[in-house]
């Protein structure tokens, strides 16, 4: 029991420095570190940190490019979460493996994803979760450009975050999602809406990327229709 206690210390640790590793940057040293505590949860029989490796060994295979790496990584978590009946890790990982195959520009196959994740955080009533779902299959259809259903399933995932003050990112987030749709569809004047009030939401938790993303896209669509002064602002 000792020796098993010191070795799942050991993979808890490696599992750290892997975080660690991929947030500094250091994606090769991460996955080092994240498959060494792989093999050990795997000897241990740990089902729960398997799954938890086996997504972080995924996400930053994803992050380096490595998409089939990344699915066979997600598809490996899912059965594990399926096994000890996570649902919302099972809703997260089909939501990953939906982003995959949005990647390879399969955006039907991709909503199949989408949509059973979303099904599974209806069942568990958990209101974050389905609004992620909500977004993934409004990027879906914003890729497909069928921008009014995009908008629908953004505005959707919108309105499940209730109370601004705990939820600005999200706020900032879909309010950006929205303004993208509109812009594209060509109505300024609702894109500079919601990208004002995403940016407004970003400054009150000061997320520098939310901010800049914001602001970048103020200034497009303000030099869009001429305004070359406030566009110079941004």
């Amino acid at each position: 029991l000792e020796l098993e206690n010191d070795d799942f210390k050991r993979a808890a640790i490696l599992d750290t420095l892997g975080l660690y590793g991929w947030q500094s940057g250091q994606y090769q040293e991460a996955l080092e570190h994240f498959h060494e505590a792989y093999v050990i949860f795997g000897e241990l029989q740990d089902s729960t940190w398997l799954g938890k490796v086996s997504n972080n060994i995924a996400v930053v295979n994803y992050g380096l490019g490595n998409r089939n790496e990344a699915l066979h990584y997600y598809q490996l978590g899912l059965k594990i979460r399926r096994g000890i009946k996570d649902s919302l890790g099972i809703s997260t990982v089909l939501n990953n493996i939906g982003m995959i195959y949005q990647d390879w520009g399969l955006y039907d196959d991709a909503f199949t994803w989408h949509d059973e994740a979303l099904q599974i955080a209806l069942d568990v009533q958990d209101a974050k979760a389905i609004a992620y779902c909500y977004s993934n299959m409004g990027n879906c259809y914003e890729k497909k450009q069928e921008y009014h259903t995009a908008l629908d399933y953004y505005k959707h995932g919108f309105k499940l975050y209730a109370n601004e003050e705990h939820n600005r990112y999200s706020y900032s987030f879909f309010l950006a999602n929205i303004g993208s749709v509109y812009s594209k569809m060509g109505i300024r004047d609702s894109a500079l809406k919601y990208y004002h009030q995403s940016l407004f939401h970003a400054k009150k938790i000061n997320n520098t990327n939310r901010i800049a993303i914001a602001e970048h896209n103020l200034g497009k669509n303000l030099f869009a229709i001429k305004e070359l002064d406030s566009a110079s602002m941004y």
